[in-house]
């Protein structure tokens, strides 16, 4: 008796663990939908050089600098990036992509809600994506969750999976931190110089209409004598703000002009790479 208590036990302790796992398995590292972090530069960089877009970055779980996997994978450690499989899963998070059926149908797809007994089981497609090294370093593989037969986002990992290659196999061939560090510090000062321009503009509009409340009242027949000093100081602000205006656009063109280096520097790169791989691989 005592036994088979403890067989009953052991049995069902090694469901809630057998469970767990399969839960871990499909729910990482998807247990929250990825939103891709503000490392802004970076992520602009890749878009302007290699055509990385967002959406790329968001599909395979990369913030710029790293993949989010079950703990963080820096770009710089895989060479290549390639579809391994995909198989229909059954998963237990509703913030996954899925389809969801029920032992109990309407005929529109939905539960049908005379029977209390009618549990929902929500399938989806699990893509793995194998990340290899030429070095030493371990493979690993990255799960993405799609509704079955979702065309369009197949398409879109396919894409994401072209641009990545290009970019890591760069990657492994070049030092590439070196150019997203000097892109990352002209953009960090583009955004300040947009910034002070925006509030230069700003400042400016406010003397015009100080100025234009000035003449309009002279205009209309009346005494300006007290008014009249504060509108000279509004036109030398004025004046003071136009030619800040000016050496500020100045200098915004000229970082915007290094900023096209870098992308070129970039594109460089990663063409130069591409063509010693083709020549690497059929000679």
């Amino acid at each position: 008796m005592i036994a088979s208590v403890f067989l009953f036990i052991l049995s069902a302790v090694g469901a809630v663990i057998g469970s767990i796992v399969l839960y871990e398995v499909y729910k990482n590292p998807g247990k929250k939908s990825f939103n891709v972090p503000t490392d802004a530069s970076r992520l602009r960089l890749l878009e302007l050089a290699l055509d990385i877009s967002w959406s790329d970055c968001t599909i395979l779980r990369f913030d710029g600098k790293n993949f989010h996997h079950r703990h963080l994978i820096n770009y710089k450690e895989y060479s290549s990036v390639k579809f391994l499989s995909a198989t229909l899963v059954t998963v237990y998070d509703k913030n996954l992509p899925h389809n969801s059926s029920w032992r109990y149908s309407r005929i529109d797809g939905g539960p049908d809600l005379r029977f209390k007994n009618n549990p929902e089981k929500m399938e989806s497609r699990k893509h793995d994506l194998l990340f290899d090294s030429a070095g030493a370093r371990s493979p690993f593989v990255l799960f993405i969750f799609t509704r079955p037969f979702d065309q369009h986002h197949l398409a879109r990992i396919d894409l994401a999976i072209l641009h990545f290659n290009r970019f890591l196999y760069a990657a492994a061939c070049n030092d590439l931190e070196e150019i997203f560090s000097e892109y990352s510090t002209l953009y960090s000062k583009e955004v300040e110089v947009t910034r002070s321009i925006a509030s230069t503009n700003s400042d400016i509009e406010r003397y015009s209409l100080v100025l234009k409340a000035h003449e309009e009242v002279a205009r209309d027949g009346h005494s300006t004598k007290d008014l009249d000093n504060r509108a000279l100081i509004a036109l030398e602000n004025k004046s003071n703000l136009l030619n800040k205006q000016g050496l500020l656009s100045d200098e915004l063109r000229s970082i915007r002009h290094s900023m096209g280096l870098s992308v070129s520097r970039m594109k460089t790169a990663v063409d130069i790479s591409a063509k010693k791989k083709l020549i690497e691989s059929n000679t």
